[in-house]
């Protein structure tokens, strides 16, 4: 080899491979496949029923799909542990301004090899249709598919997510909100609220609201622009996953605001379940959180 061939060849190793373009819709298209295999799972746990998702109509991002999936994994494990497999750990991503829809892409993957892995424990030898690509998607569509695909998990748990499963995400959201107070240089003197042994499930759903407009003031003095979530209010009818979603969001939105602190490397912690939780420990917690952010008054 010539000198010249091989100085060429040092710089085509050194020179970064570029990435594929990945777009919502090739992640819609892998959802539709999470959704098939589902089909798959239920007829063979002879599990009958429907629950539809209401789609929603609001300028999301794939941030907020990304959260969903996270839902999705946690909904997962929850089903795992019906099984008698033991419980994995549910991880998250280094926070980003921007998050690209190759990670939604890349949580599709994941999502189906634990389906996968589902139905070789069950003896599941069917193997659903590939679906056609889809096209002119959006990070809205993929997210109401997402959620779509959440609420079926719900039937094949044969139940909504119940008290322990918000409130180990409330926990997580207090560990992104402890990252925070560090750079603002805020020392926590903050304290949690009463607890209301009868709290509701609307009562809930507020304080997840009150809790996103401190964070959205948070993001509105770092000049990043805040998502209006109206959509997701309820006055009455709440479900729990309806606080999930919100709590969801909440920790969506933490993320950029971590990344523009440059807490790059501050990862939200896995999830971690407290059997005995309920729902006025949820409100507490989200109350404390809130308190938590009111305490700082600059970035």
């Amino acid at each position: 080899m010539t000198r010249l061939a091989a100085l060429l060849l040092c710089v085509l190793l050194a020179w970064p491979a570029r990435a594929a373009e990945i777009t919502p819709s090739d992640v819609y298209t892998q959802a539709l496949r999470i959704k098939a295999e589902m089909d798959l799972l239920a007829d063979h746990l002879q599990i009958r029923g429907d629950k539809p998702a209401e789609p929603v109509r609001l300028l999301l991002q794939p941030r907020h799909a990304w959260q969903k999936t996270g839902l999705i994994l946690l909904k997962i494990n929850l089903f795992r542990g019906k099984l008698g497999l033991p419980r994995l750990t549910v991880g998250d991503v280094e926070p980003v301004l921007n998050l690209e829809p190759a990670m939604n892409y890349e949580q599709t993957q994941r999502i189906l090899a634990e389906i996968f892995i589902i139905k070789r424990r069950l003896g599941i030898e069917a193997a659903s249709a590939l679906p056609p690509p889809a096209t002119d998607k959006t990070p809205q569509d993929v997210f109401n598919l997402f959620n779509a695909i959440s609420f079926q998990w719900d039937v094949l748990n044969r139940h909504e997510v119940d008290a322990v499963a918000i409130y180990a995400e409330v926990r997580r959201i207090h560990a992104d909100i402890d990252a925070l107070l560090r750079p603002a240089r805020v020392q926590d003197g903050a304290h949690p609220p009463a607890k209301e042994p009868a709290t509701t499930l609307e009562e809930t759903l507020r304080a997840s609201f009150d809790l996103m407009a401190e964070v959205q003031r948070l993001q509105r003095m770092a000049g990043i622009p805040v998502v209006d979530f109206t959509p997701f209010r309820k006055a009455a009818g709440v479900l729990p996953s309806d606080v999930l979603n919100m709590v969801g969001m909440v920790l969506a939105e933490l993320q950029p605001l971590k990344a523009r602190l440059g807490l790059n490397h501050a990862i939200t912690p896995a999830t971690t379940f407290q059997e005995e939780a309920n729902l006025a420990d949820v409100r507490q917690f989200l109350g404390y959180a809130m308190h938590k952010l009111k305490l700082v008054r600059t970035l």
